[in-house]
């Protein structure tokens, strides 16, 4: 919390300084691609809901705009003429600190198996771990509620003895699927030791364990917005 609240405010000193030092056509540039694509994401999330402005992905431009902003600073500080050495040599010192920040971030992201700006997804590969500890599982899941990009990624992370049975339930998905037939809850096939059910809303599952007469065990902990695995039981 106190590095987050450092950064911000060496981000805002860095506009301060950027509209004080430049004149009107940069520092409005540099302004302007970090505060449109921010109000246009921030502002729908306000007036309608959603989330969109909690995507780091679709935040690039202001990203780009506050390390612009930042290096403009660093750079001025450190090369200014009439500045005393000792002054100069405090943001020499910011600027190591960032830097060596920034390649240690990127160090540990490297290797990690989700970041902080991955929010809907994080939880597959501790998912894919749990259905790989089955003999032979079957994951049952409904694109609609999931995406075809976790879809994906699951088909990715999980063991080749691992076979999905996919299904698309939400009417407004097949139309854009080109599906016209009446969408259906799946019979699912004998032979396998465990049946996995992979989703986000408890709709499915709960259709899905009512038709093979069966509960169904949550084996994840349920957040908003955050996916979850349960499994067919007795």
């Amino acid at each position: 919390m106190a590095a987050t609240l450092i950064l911000f405010t060496i981000v805002g000193y860095a506009v301060y300084f950027l509209c004080s030092e430049t004149n009107k056509q940069v520092w409005l540039f540099v302004v302007t691609m970090m505060a449109v694509t921010a109000l246009a994401l921030v502002l729908p999330d306000v007036i309608l809901g959603g989330i969109r402005s909690t995507k780091a992905r679709y935040l690039f431009p202001t990203y780009l705009g506050m390390q612009i902003a930042v290096a403009y600073l660093l750079a001025t500080k450190i090369t200014a003429l009439g500045v005393p050495s000792s002054k100069r040599q405090m943001w020499k010192v910011l600027t190591v600190v960032l830097l060596t920040g920034g390649l240690l971030s990127n160090a540990v992201s490297s290797q990690a198996e989700t970041w902080w700006t991955k929010e809907w997804g994080r939880e597959n590969p501790e998912i894919a771990r749990r259905i790989d500890r089955a003999p032979k599982p079957l994951l049952v899941s409904d694109i609609s509620e999931v995406s075809l990009g976790n879809i994906l990624s699951m088909s990715h992370l999980l063991e080749p003895k691992v076979r999905l049975q996919l299904v698309l339930l939400d009417p407004e998905a097949r139309r854009r699927a080109q599906l016209f037939g009446r969408p259906t809850i799946p019979n699912i096939p004998s032979g396998f030791s465990d049946v996995f059910v992979y989703g986000r809303l408890q709709k499915f599952s709960a259709k899905l364990a009512k038709m093979q007469n069966l509960k169904i065990e949550l084996l994840s902990e349920q957040k908003t917005e955050t996916l979850w695995l349960g499994k067919l039981v007795k």
